[in-house]
């Protein structure tokens, strides 16, 4: 026979063990905002970094002084505004110089971000036998942790001051890169006349994204197969940038992206970048 007071016993610890589970329960909640906002609340970027590279912003602009185009001079350096955000960055910046400035060794001399030189990962000169004296010359550069906010990309050149001349400028940046020059063994360049450019690397790493700079010689671009367009010039479209949106996820994986133009040069720079955790 249960009592009275037994009974009011029992409610007591009952009521006991409702509150101390309550308690841990808040007290798991706490420890993992903590863990995720950290003890300003701001997000933990150990967190954030598990959703590995993210696409930050992206960039775009030409000068020409070709005849029927009014797009201002060319002179010996282009600025182009680009906005970085985020952590673990890189920016990447491609640039495509036309016609007689293939008459100089190097149509682009450097590259820089807020005053800070770029590095070249790579160039390629699309050209076909009609254009065998003036080629396409076109750069791909990066830039390790470029500093946030809006700053100038600059582009210098060697405008041989006559001819048919054009350049064009992409910039695209990432963040949640590691922070350390690109894949440099996964860099390939080449050139053809065709309807289509593709450049395929093996990646390094787990959960790499694939970046490629291409040009496309009647500006008639579009985004092949597991291709994704970041930033593509005004004007015919021929300077593009490109990446895969890291749809790989194993190390050691062929990738192959594909730009779209219409049976004229085409030519394309390729690397990988590796997540920074």
């Amino acid at each position: 026979m249960i009592t009275h007071a037994s009974a009011e016993s029992q409610k007591t610890l009952f009521t006991f063990i409702i509150v101390a589970a309550l308690g841990f329960s808040a007290l798991i909640g706490l420890s993992f905002a903590k863990t995720v906002f950290g003890a300003t609340g701001n997000l933990n970027t150990q967190t954030s970094h598990k959703k590995g590279i993210l696409f930050d912003s992206a960039s775009s602009d030409f000068r020409t002084i070709a005849p029927g185009y009014s797009a201002g001079t060319i002179e010996s350096t282009m600025s182009l505004p680009h906005t970085t955000s985020g952590t673990d960055r890189m920016l990447f910046v491609t640039v495509a110089a036309s016609e007689s400035f293939a008459a100089t060794a190097d149509a682009v001399t450097g590259v820089t971000y807020a005053g800070v030189p770029m590095t070249l990962v790579g160039k390629v000169a699309v050209v076909d036998s009609a254009h065998a004296a003036t080629p396409i010359e076109e750069y791909l550069y990066y830039l390790v942790a470029p500093a946030v906010g809006t700053n100038d990309i600059a582009v210098s050149y060697a405008p041989s001051g006559s001819g048919f001349q054009w350049v064009w400028i992409a910039g695209t940046s990432y963040a949640g890169v590691l922070q350390s020059a690109p894949d440099t063994s996964a860099v390939s360049a080449d050139n053809l006349i065709a309807s289509s450019i593709s450049g395929t690397v093996t990646t390094l790493s787990r959960k790499s994204w694939v970046v490629m700079a291409s040009y496309s010689g009647d500006g008639n671009t579009s985004a092949g197969s597991d291709t994704t367009i970041r930033s593509i010039t005004p004007v015919l479209a021929r300077a593009v940038l490109s990446d895969n949106m890291g749809a790989q996820r194993a190390p050691s994986s062929n990738v192959t992206l594909t730009i779209n133009g219409n049976n004229d040069r085409v030519g394309s720079i390729i690397t990988a970048i590796a997540p920074a955790n």
